[in-house]
C-alpha cells in the first residue's frame, strides 16, 4: 500500500508504516536519514539526520522474490536559521516618535519580539515598533519559530536617553560691564550650547 506517515517531518524521529501483508518481508531505504528500528516488518522508525528533499522506500518479497518498490518524496524541515541583521535605530530619545526594526521575512517563519527593559514592543510578523521610554541601554531580541521549534535568536543593542534639562547657576541680577560666570550640572554625553538675549555677549565657555 501507499506509505503512510508525516512526509513533511522535522530532524528527528518519525514512523511510517505500509499493511502488513501475511508472509511478505518488507526492506526499507532512506536517505538523508536512517531506519532506526523495524527493519524487515511493515512498520519502521526513520531518524531524519538531513534536511531538504530525501526518499523513503519499502520493497516486499517473500520465497518468489521481490516485488514491486514503493517510494514516496520526503520533505525533512529543520527549525529556521537565524534571522538577518536587525535594522533600525540603535541610538533612540524617549522624546522620540516610535521606533520602528525589522528583519528579512522568510516564508513559513514566524517572528516573536521583546525588549530587555525600557520600552513597550507591538509586534507585526517580520517587523515591530518600540516605544522606548525608559533612558539605559537595552537589548531588542528576536526569535524565530516553525513548526519543529525555535531557531537561533537575533539582537540588537539600543542606547535609549532622555533630552537634558539643566538648570543654569549664577546670579540672576546682574551689572552693566560685569563679567558673570553660569553653570550647569555636567552630564557625561552632553554637548552644551549657550545663547544670551540682546546687551549680553558670551564670552567663553
Amino acid at each position: 500500500s501507499v506509505i503512510s506517515g508525516n512526509l513533511a517531518p522535522c530532524i528527528g524521529s518519525a514512523a511510517y508504516s505500509v499493511t502488513s501483508v501475511s508472509g511478505i518481508t518488507y526492506t526499507w531505504t532512506v536517505t538523508g536519514g536512517t531506519i532506526a528500528s523495524g527493519q524487515g516488518t511493515n512498520s519502521v522508525s526513520v531518524n531524519w539526520t538531513g534536511s531538504g528533499a530525501q526518499t523513503l522506500s519499502v520493497t516486499p518479497s517473500n520465497a518468489c522474490g521481490n516485488g514491486t518498490l514503493r517510494s514516496s518524496p520526503v520533505t525533512v524541515n529543520t527549525v529556521p536559521v537565524q534571522p538577518s541583521a536587525i535594522t533600525g535605530t540603535a541610538f533612540a530619545c524617549t522624546e522620540d516618535v516610535v521606533a520602528s526594526y525589522s528583519v528579512t521575512n522568510v516564508s513559513g517563519v514566524t517572528y516573536s519580539w521583546s525588549v530587555s527593559g525600557g520600552g513597550t514592543v507591538t509586534p507585526s510578523g517580520n517587523s515591530a515598533s518600540v516605544d522606548w521610554n525608559t533612558a539605559g541601554s537595552y537589548v531588542l531580541t528576536v526569535v524565530p519559530s516553525n513548526t519543529c521549534g525555535n531557531g537561533t535568536s537575533r539582537t540588537l543593542n539600543v542606547t535609549v536617553e532622555t533630552t537634558p534639562v539643566p538648570v543654569i547657576n549664577g546670579v540672576a541680577d546682574a551689572c552693566a560691564t560685569v563679567q558673570q560666570t553660569y553653570t550647569v550640572p555636567l552630564t557625561s554625553g552632553n554637548t552644551y550650547t549657550w545663547t544670551v538675549s540682546a546687551n549680553g555677549t558670551i564670552i567663553s565657555g
